[in-house]
């Protein structure tokens, strides 16, 4: 993209300084372009990060992975941005699973120790939610959690793994690559057309 780093940076000044309306002719088309192929990028980030989180969770019935959301291309002070993260519970989707892990006790109620409290309401509830709303699972696992003390002992802790970022790093360069092939075609053809 370094060959038309004038018509860019061109672009990226009309914006900071007047916005979206103060773009007239080939810029408007280019702005219109670049968002486009922003969107199509965004979209094949999330897909990619998704998957990518997929082969790095292989014993994730639930479907954890699937909570990366995307957000809107939207152009601030002169920069076009857009981003995927991890979905927060009310953007959530509303889709619910049925997967109950079996537990030994279940198999076996006359064995020594093992977890028998009855599990609580609210423990059901979160058991019951989709691969979209379990963004918390991304979470904890990115950033890891303290260690926890009930009155029934310690629960442990969980370490910081950084998959999210791993994967969303991973396929970054390529699709950024195909981003800049894109813009670079556009504003070619709206130059070779006077437009630009």
């Amino acid at each position: 993209m370094t060959q038309y780093q004038e018509q860019l940076k061109s672009l990226m000044v009309h914006l900071h300084e007047g916005g979206k309306k103060s773009l007239s002719g080939g810029e408007k088309s280019l702005h219109a372009a670049i968002v486009k192929y922003m969107n199509e990028a965004e979209a094949e980030y999330r897909i990619a990060t998704i998957n990518r989180l997929g082969s790095m969770m292989p014993n994730d019935p639930r479907g954890a992975h699937v909570a990366v959301s995307r957000g809107k291309v939207t152009s601030r002070n002169g920069v076009i941005v857009g981003k995927i993260g991890i979905y927060q519970p009310k953007t959530a989707g509303a889709k619910k699973t049925s997967y109950v892990p079996v537990r030994k006790l279940d198999e076996n109620p006359h064995q020594i120790g093992g977890n028998r409290r009855k599990r609580s309401a609210m423990t059901n509830k979160r058991m019951s939610y989709g691969p979209r709303d379990r963004g918390f699972i991304l979470r904890f696992l990115e950033g890891g959690t303290h260690s926890r003390d009930t009155k029934y002992g310690n629960r442990g802790s969980i370490a910081a793994t950084g998959r999210f970022n791993r994967a969303a790093m991973a396929s970054a360069e390529a699709i950024a690559v195909n981003l800049a092939q894109k813009i670079d075609a556009k504003i070619e053809q709206l130059m070779s057309n006077g437009s630009l």
